[in-house]
């Protein structure tokens, strides 16, 4: 190497892909062929981003596991307000439209408002088909259940963004299926075996099962609109807006009787008051993860929700686990493994 010589320009001549740091602390593989270069150009992630991703997974799993606990809680004090329970958080992301309500003026939104609003209906039932699910089954039945957003999301990618899946993929979800199905069949047995709120536990299984339909929806609309679309400004305060409608009409209709008619205690009131601030911050969370990262280190990460959860019944609640609960998990745990181990789908460019 020459005394005058730059020694980027001298690996630049020595190798042909070069490695720059992005905006969000991503690492950019390109060619240095500018007529290759469009083409060659694809993002890693560098250690400090994988880092990252990796600690804000583990909190976000941590607040995802808390949600689920406060309304276990609930529901077994007789409180269990699927919308309501919701609807303060989105009244918490409203706000965040403030930052770009100079540009709306100015431009207007990114994509039509009933963009945002499919979101929102996809979102606030998918919180109510699970928040309703904690007054049949269990917390570690949800949280196992709540997998299902992997083939669910994989689903939808497919008819909406035209993604490409290899056998591997639907192989590997079609081992999570198994698992999933393994933890109805235990949810199931107890039917003889537990008093008449937990013989139901197969209806809660279907409102898991339902939600995480509608979770998998809301998922790739977030990332479609995150990654391609919008600022997380835009996105979280419009799901904000649109959130607070359907959840406050829909409160109204379905739980204001009940609503009045609960005498809350204050402690009820804190295990109500911890559920929202969880859900908030899984939202904010996120959206910040899906900037940094990609659904699969973001669903990799929710994985240790199900241990989190599991320990919660056995030690906490003081619940029977059935071994089958632990074969279904293991089950569960490798097909999405299997699934993220996978190359990376293609889709359909936008």
């Amino acid at each position: 190497m020459g005394a005058g010589t730059n020694p980027l320009e001298e690996v630049c001549l020595l190798q042909p892909r070069l490695l720059k740091m992005g905006d969000s602390g991503d690492a950019l593989v390109c060619n240095s062929d500018p007529e290759m270069q469009s083409t060659h150009c694809s993002r890693i992630l560098s250690r400090s981003a994988a880092v990252k991703a990796l600690m804000l997974g583990q909190v976000i799993s941590i607040f995802n596991t808390f949600t689920g606990v406060f309304s276990s809680t609930l529901a077994d004090s007789g409180i269990n307000l699927p919308t309501t329970q919701s609807s303060l958080n989105y009244l918490m992301l409203a706000p965040f439209i403030c930052g770009e309500l100079s540009r709306i003026r100015a431009e207007g939104l990114r994509l039509p408002w009933w963009r945002y609003a499919i979101w929102a209906l996809a979102d606030v039932e998918a919180n109510y088909m699970v928040v309703l699910a904690y007054r049949y089954t269990s917390v570690a039945s949800v949280m196992l259940l709540d997998g299902f957003t992997v083939p669910g999301a994989m689903l939808i990618s497919r008819l909406l963004l035209g993604a490409c899946y290899r056998k591997g993929h639907v192989a590997a979800c079609v081992v999570c299926l198994c698992g999933l199905s393994l933890t109805v069949f235990s949810d199931s047995l107890s039917k003889g075996k537990a008093a008449s709120a937990a013989s139901n536990a197969w209806v809660g299984d279907v409102f898991v099962l339902c939600g995480a339909s509608l979770y998998s929806l809301s998922n790739v609309q977030e990332e479609l609109l995150l990654k391609r679309h919008c600022s997380r400004s835009e996105a979280l305060g419009m799901l904000g807006i649109f959130g607070s409608l359907i959840s406050c009409v829909q409160a109204f209709v379905l739980e204001s009787r009940q609503l009045i008619s609960i005498s809350w205690s204050w402690a009820d009131l804190g295990y109500l008051l911890g559920f929202q601030l969880s859900l908030f911050g899984i939202y904010v969370l996120t959206s910040i993860f899906l900037q940094i990262s990609d659904a699969a280190v973001f669903n990799m990460s929710l994985l240790t929700c199900d241990v989190y959860s599991i320990l919660f019944s056995w030690q906490v609640q003081h619940k029977q686990i059935s071994w089958i609960y632990g074969v279904a998990f293991l089950l569960t745990l490798s097909g999405l493994l299997w699934y993220h181990r996978q190359p990376a789908p293609v889709e359909r460019p936008f």
